[in-house]
């Protein structure tokens, strides 16, 4: 027989289990939203540092309009035109969240783009996405990685 201080009413039990359990899927959908922000973020902000020109000026107009819309009123208004579903949720929550990761991994293409072995690999035959696949995007990951751990 347990004493007295062990005895726990079953519906507590019960509640303290719901509320387990939602927290862990709130923070599961929370880490999914990250890594949909993560993967974007890096992927634009690498092909738009390493193509620089007016594609880059392009590519950093559409991510400062993004940034200039408060994050709720971009996801109610995205809720409303496309209606309330689950992946509209997804990508109205994720529209805000890859702008830091793409301004990192801009300034890293910026600076990796003039290193040398860059230029060695375009000058070995390398396109645009083996360059930005096996040296671009593995050295800036780093980076991109830490501001994930912080903003997480």
């Amino acid at each position: 027989m347990l004493p007295e201080t062990l005895h726990v009413p079953a519906a507590v039990l019960f509640l303290v289990g719901g509320v387990l359990s939602c927290f862990l899927g709130q923070r599961t959908f929370r880490i999914v939203l990250g890594l949909y922000g993560f993967v974007v973020g890096v992927l634009v902000g690498a092909l738009s540092g390493y193509l620089s020109g007016t594609r880059d000026t392009l590519i950093q107009k559409i991510v400062e309009t993004f940034w200039a819309f408060p994050p709720i009123l971009l996801a109610i208004a995205i809720l409303a035109f496309f209606g309330p579903s689950l992946t509209n949720v997804i990508i109205a929550l994720t529209i805000q969240r890859w702008i830091p990761y793409c301004r990192i991994a801009r300034a890293q293409a910026l600076m990796l783009r003039s290193r040398e072995y860059i230029s060695a690999a375009k000058i070995m035959g390398g396109g645009t996405i083996w360059v930005l696949r096996h040296h671009i995007l593995p050295n800036l990951l780093a980076s991109a990685i830490i501001i994930g751990t912080f903003t997480m």
